[in-house]
């Protein structure tokens, strides 16, 4: 008895952590859990406590928080729809999505629709909305709330504002303060703010979707429009769920040391560093970013990316070289997906003389799960479909991100985590790495069509105090050669 009570209080312990504002400590409680889940020996005990965590819950984002869980664990560990349905408190159009997601169209009855009011037309969103509507929450949500409301001329803003101040009165959640735990003050002075889920995000997040779901039943949105604008408050996303941050590869902190030297001959130092990473491997390197070393700086960030390059490339050194982001739209709610249309023409870099395509672009999935933010932000790099044959298709495994073309690997992308916090530096991204790797005949194959040489962008960026303290100073190295 003794040994089961503590693994009752063990497992519910756990479960709690669902409620950690790390984002990054959010995923791995929910892959801990999917494992109890998954266990005859704990199947019980582990349905037991996330389903009873779900029924505390009294906000809608926590409710898909908890049902994110049970959409990555395996059919047969589930606990029945009729046990969650029961359980929830709190259900939305995204609750009702993911219940879809789970268990099959038409899972349960509606009821995300008792509880609807329209914002007077004279509500004004108080101060405290207004600063914090883009720090506790993606400025995306505000982006989208601002566009439709320019597109069907409705109170798309001040109907979120409304329902936060809503949901706040009925939750008595308090304001959020600066998250002393995990940031640091003096940093966040120069914009070094740590990436964390406040109570306050909760709440905002719970009040976007309360304004969806109005906009849904008192002014005629579509559904299936609906389900759109909460993709990016979706918590998991399958695919990405599975990808596990791997070692870091190695050599690579002996040559960020050698890259982040004031002195240093960047592409000398490139050269050795793909030499080492490309010695006696079938995969070349087409992409790689990584912190720069701890204690060089925090929150340096060195890139090396490939592009092709006609034969007279001369870069123009007004140019922007900007990394190409581009959505990818899985076949199902998952991620493997076609690799996206990119023309050449969008991406080309424009020289003194000729031009220079990317090899490789960031792929944002439609739906690409909250919790996965910290692997977002640093970039999910892969080939752009010119430089492949038969263009791809990509997909992930816990060993990290693939595109396949005609059911044969012909990219890999790992990441990983380098002495890691929540802190990311101003517009950055945290102390997360990524090292794209090619099939080197397909990339010999793309450069062949485009009538291109490879060649290389290195970046070297450092974020230092000004004279040891103080506010944030950065500086940036840059340089372009052939391979």
């Amino acid at each position: 008895m003794a040994d089961l009570a503590a693994s009752c209080v063990a497992i519910e312990l756990l479960t709690e952590r669902l409620s950690w504002p790390v984002k990054l400590i959010r995923w791995r409680t929910a892959k801990q859990l999917r494992a109890l889940l998954e266990s005859p020996h704990s199947n019980a005990l582990a349905s037991k406590s996330l389903l009873n965590w779900i029924a505390a819950r009294r906000l809608e984002s926590e409710t898909a928080t908890g049902l994110s869980v049970i959409l990555v664990t395996n059919a047969a560990s589930r606990p029945s729809l009729a046990e969650v349905v029961t359980a929830m408190s709190c259900r939305s159009i995204l609750s009702d999505f993911l219940l879809e997601q789970i268990y099959g169209p038409g899972s349960g009855p509606r009821r995300w629709d008792a509880d609807t009011q329209e914002a007077p037309e004279d509500y004004q969103p108080p101060s405290y909305f207004n600063e914090h509507k883009r720090q506790d929450v993606p400025p995306i949500l505000e982006t989208h709330m601002r566009g439709l409301e320019r597109k069907f001329g409705l109170p798309f803003f001040r109907q979120w504002a409304f329902e936060w101040e809503r949901v706040r009165q009925r939750s008595a959640i308090p304001y959020s303060d600066y998250p002393y735990y995990f940031g640091d003050f003096v940093l966040a002075q120069s914009g070094a703010h740590p990436q964390v889920v406040t109570r306050q995000s909760e709440v905002f997040r719970s009040a976007y979707e309360r304004t969806i779901a109005h906009a849904v039943l008192e002014w005629g949105m579509p559904l299936r429009q609906a389900v759109q604008y909460l993709a990016d408050i979706v918590p998991v996303l399958p695919g990405l769920f599975e990808l596990e941050p791997q070692a870091r590869p190695t050599g690579l902190q002996e040559c960020a040391v050698e890259l982040s030297a004031d002195s240093a001959d960047l592409e000398s130092c490139t050269r050795q560093l793909l030499s080492r990473l490309n010695e006696g491997a079938a995969f070349r390197v087409v992409s790689l970013s990584m912190p720069t070393p701890q204690e060089v700086s925090e929150f340096g960030r060195i890139e090396a990316r490939a592009y092709l390059a006609t034969p007279e490339f001369v870069p123009d050194h007004t140019e922007k070289w900007l990394t190409p982001e581009r959505f990818v739209f899985p076949d199902k709610f998952s991620l493997r997906g076609d690799l996206p249309e990119i023309e050449l023409v969008d991406v080309a870099v424009s020289g003194d003389a000729g031009s220079a395509w990317p090899v490789t672009f960031s792929a944002m999935p439609l739906m690409h799960g909250t919790w996965h933010d910290e692997f977002i932000g640093v970039g999910l790099m892969v080939p752009c479909p010119y430089t492949l044959n038969k263009g791809g298709k990509l997909d992930a495994d816990a060993n990290g991100l693939f595109v396949e073309t005609s059911g044969t690997r012909v990219a890999k992308t790992v990441l990983w985590l380098d002495h890691w916090t929540p802190i990311h530096a101003p517009g950055g991204s945290t102390r997360c790495g990524t090292l794209c790797t090619m099939d080197s005949s397909e990339l010999d194959a793309g450069a062949q069509r485009l009538g291109a040489k490879l060649a290389w962008r290195v970046d070297v960026v450092t974020w230092t105090p000004q004279n040891g303290i103080g506010d944030l100073v950065r500086t940036r190295k840059s340089t372009f050669f052939f391979d």
